[in-house]
């Protein structure tokens, strides 16, 4: 299905629509796994 939807980050909503999903509780809950890419 994500394949026929095109890449994932262009088809994602902006930063301020953003903030009234569950996002913010993902990243919080996800934070000591994600690393600055290089």
């Amino acid at each position: 299905v994500l394949r026929r939807m095109g890449e994932f980050e262009p088809a994602r909503l902006g930063p301020e629509s953003m903030e009234y999903t569950t996002l913010p509780k993902v990243l919080e809950k996800l934070k000591n796994r994600l690393k600055p890419a290089e």
